[in-house]
């Protein structure tokens, strides 16, 4: 997979990006809001989830999570264009980190969707290879950013047995 994707622009990232702005009602009436209606019709039989704050608490800490985390492997905070505003991430990974999001809640929260045919799917179970993708793509980026620490020649033991500083050196690490 090749996950060196060109920042061609950062764009916000937040709760609001997973709130539908559609009318359910025919015909429909396009009200603004976002292009991802897929939390928007999930169900579930679990009561948390049904519950409105509830919902929305655990939209926002999951997309907040998500979020910083990508901001980490870009190293956002040393980027002009988005080091002011913690909510940019680049536009390139919005595809990566709408499947983490997805995975996550409907795991959380059991989740049922119904698909363009009318079958009943589960998000998680859709949504896993995805997330495991998207997993990757992060740490792939994250191990292009990352500062590599070698270990520092200049350090003196004084006495045997003395914490010793060895800078993190990056390794190979599997799922």
């Amino acid at each position: 997979m090749d996950v060196r994707l060109p920042i061609t622009a950062w764009v916000p990232y937040t709760e609001g990006h997973f709130y539908c702005g559609i009318d359910p009602n025919w015909p429909p009436s396009y009200s603004g809001g976002c292009l991802h209606f897929r939390l928007h019709e999930a169900t579930s039989t679990e009561a948390t989830w049904n519950n409105q704050t509830t919902r929305a608490s655990a939209i926002f800490e999951t997309v907040t999570g998500v979020r910083e985390n990508c901001r980490v492997a870009f190293n956002a905070a040393l980027v002009p264009e988005a080091r002011d505003d913690n909510t940019l991430v680049p536009r390139s990974s919005l595809i990566y980190l709408d499947s983490i999001v997805f995975y996550v809640l409907g795991s959380q929260f059991s989740l049922k969707y119904s698909n363009n045919l009318g079958a009943i799917r589960d998000m998680a179970a859709d949504y896993r290879e995805q997330w495991i993708d998207a997993l990757v793509y992060l740490r792939h980026i994250r191990g292009i950013h990352q500062t590599v620490y070698k270990m520092d020649d200049q350090v003196v033991q004084t006495i045997t047995g003395s914490p010793q500083y060895i800078g993190r050196i990056a390794l190979e690490r599997s799922l």
